[in-house]
């Protein structure tokens, strides 16, 4: 077993997500769910703001 430091670590990281085409899709669906999920938060502010800002 090899003692990667933190560097090493990132660096193998960085390769198996380029090598991984099914690690990159996971990343990529947690990135928009994630995404999804803050704008869906967001959404009922940004419109209780146009009704203030309308009436």
């Amino acid at each position: 077993m090899r003692d990667f430091n933190g560097g090493e670590w990132i660096v193998e990281a960085l390769k198996l997500f380029e090598q991984s085409p099914v690690l990159r899709r996971m990343f990529y669906a947690v990135v928009i769910v994630g995404l999804l999920w803050g704008i869906a938060e967001v959404l009922p502010g940004v419109a209780q703001l146009i009704g203030v800002l309308n009436g």
